[in-house]
């Protein structure tokens, strides 16, 4: 089988479920993508969203989605009256055997609900609550700030990279030696002190983050911003290139990601991007980036006014100096890295070859796709040549608490998050396993345990709301090892992390 199309967004378009008066339908749009789809069918689609999402207010549970043979389509409430629906195609695949389409179910609606969230979390962190844009403003207003952002943002919904990893929208962290901690903390320490106007501070090194004085749940929306925008756009900054680019200038591998490019006109008035800090409705501070070599300071000034070009130079002359020296230091120790370092050297056990027709009976029958995962199993034994020892594995953790997830089965690319080769079958059938968890969200303690073929397992534990999903790939005694294997990595890797019997 093959995959004759991809995932991607049809539509995606913002309404009001007012009334109009007769003639005045077009009213009810506050943003549509395509622009240029025709007025009608815009109206019938907003139409058809408008009706179910009504018919359904009567039953016991919201309706959030529905699903027809080539799209799937979710709702999200924006405020009282504003709705934001996202159609995404639903990708086709050509049976040999009868040569008949199929749906192919790899996207997940928990995937695209989590994706849509994620988009209007983000929209509300840099223009304020939709509520609070009406109320302050009008309707015009709202419809400007949907087209400035949606019209940059839909760039980064590609539905084909997208997996559990998206369902936790989570921050990844990087642990470094308590000496070097230390120098951060001092460093934002004194920076705080220096520039009286700076109210919050994030320090990240490698796109993974070090050290905030901001609320994680906050902070996640402005890591998955840098992500998506910023990590992904600018070269990263070896010495030697940041030498030839910056030193020219300055006797420091300081810049500004966000904020001037060009420190010498003081004449200059410069306004950053505005966000909303965590208790304000509507924007209240700008936001600043710094780079220095693979370290990038996020800042916040409490202001909405255009800042002295003073600042931005002070700043510089102050931090740049300073901040290249202890990228150079983190650089220089970078073995030390929690995610993708060495404390995680993490392969997969022996490869399989047979592979046989079966089903996931804990997912209500949810059939896998044979070729798929024979395919996942070849691509991650290329990844990971088979090793002696059966402890080994790749897995993905989230911690709701701290907002931070690990995983060791993606990597961050000049593109953005992509999944290793060969892991995306095996993130499809987590997704669902999740789900699963979702239909006992009472139950403190769960755990599942998946034989997608005879030799590669799934191992799922939710346990005081951590999660872990495990890939474990075992040719003999499959139960008895596994069971040995899970215990392993529980006592190891995890160690602390779950309460074991």
């Amino acid at each position: 089988m093959f995959v004759i199309d991809r995932t991607k967004v049809l539509e995606l378009f913002v309404y009001d479920t007012w009334e109009p008066a007769a003639g005045g339908e077009h009213e009810k749009i506050l943003y549509f993508f395509p622009s240029e789809k025709p007025l009608n069918d815009k109206l019938n689609s907003i139409g058809l969203s408008e009706a179910v999402v009504t018919f359904t207010n009567s039953f016991n549970s919201v309706c959030t989605s529905l699903c027809t043979k080539k799209t799937k389509r979710v709702f999200r409430k924006l405020a009282p009256n504003i709705w934001i629906v996202i159609v995404v195609s639903v990708p086709t695949t050509p049976n040999i055997t009868n040569v008949n389409l199929s749906e192919d179910d790899s996207i997940h609606y928990q995937v695209i609900e989590r994706v849509l969230a994620t988009a209007c979390e983000t929209f509300e962190l840099f223009h304020g609550k939709v509520d609070a844009i009406v109320e302050t403003y009008d309707n015009e207003i709202l419809k400007a700030k949907l087209e400035h952002f949606f019209s940059r943002y839909l760039r980064t919904m590609l539905f084909e990279h997208c997996d559990l990893l998206d369902c936790f929208n989570g921050i990844q962290f990087t642990s470094i030696e308590p000496a070097n901690f230390g120098r951060v903390h001092g460093l934002l320490s004194r920076i705080g002190y220096g520039f009286s106007c700076i109210e919050h501070s994030a320090f990240f090194f490698e796109g993974r983050l070090v050290y905030s004085s901001l609320d994680l749940n906050y902070v996640r929306y402005i890591y998955h911003y840098l992500n998506s925008f910023l990590f992904i756009e600018q070269p990263d900054l070896t010495h030697s290139a940041a030498t030839a680019t910056t030193m020219t200038k300055s006797k420091h591998l300081g810049r500004y990601l966000v904020g001037p490019k060009d420190l010498s006109d003081l004449s200059q008035q410069v306004k950053c991007p505005l966000i909303c800090s965590p208790d304000s409705k509507l924007p209240n501070c700008q936001l600043i980036t710094y780079q220095a070599l693979r370290v990038v300071l996020c800042l916040l000034i409490k202001s909405t006014d255009s800042i002295p070009m003073e600042f931005f130079v002070e700043f510089d002359k102050m931090v740049g100096p300073r901040l290249t020296s202890l990228a150079e230091r983190l650089a220089s120790s970078q073995s030390s890295s929690f995610m993708g370092g060495s404390i995680f050297p993490l392969h997969l056990m022996e490869g399989a070859s047979e592979i046989d027709p079966h089903k996931v009976p804990t997912v209500g029958g949810l059939s896998i796709n044979d070729d798929g995962i024979r395919n996942a199993i070849e691509d991650l034994n290329y990844v990971d040549p088979p090793l002696s020892s059966i402890y080994t594995n790749r897995f993905i953790y989230w911690n709701p608490s701290t907002c931070s997830v690990m995983t060791t089965l993606h990597v961050y690319t000049g593109s953005g998050k992509r999944s290793i080769k060969g892991a995306k079958a095996l993130l499809d059938v987590m997704v669902n396993l999740r789900e699963e968890f979702s239909l006992r969200p009472d139950l403190w303690h769960q755990e599942i345990t998946v034989r997608l073929n005879p030799h590669c397992w799934i191992v799922c534990k939710r346990s005081n709301g951590r999660e872990v999903y495990m890939v474990f790939i075992i040719r003999q005694d499959g139960l008895r090892k596994l069971e040995e294997a899970t215990r392993h990595v529980y006592n190891t890797t995890f160690r602390g992390v779950f309460l074991l019997e």
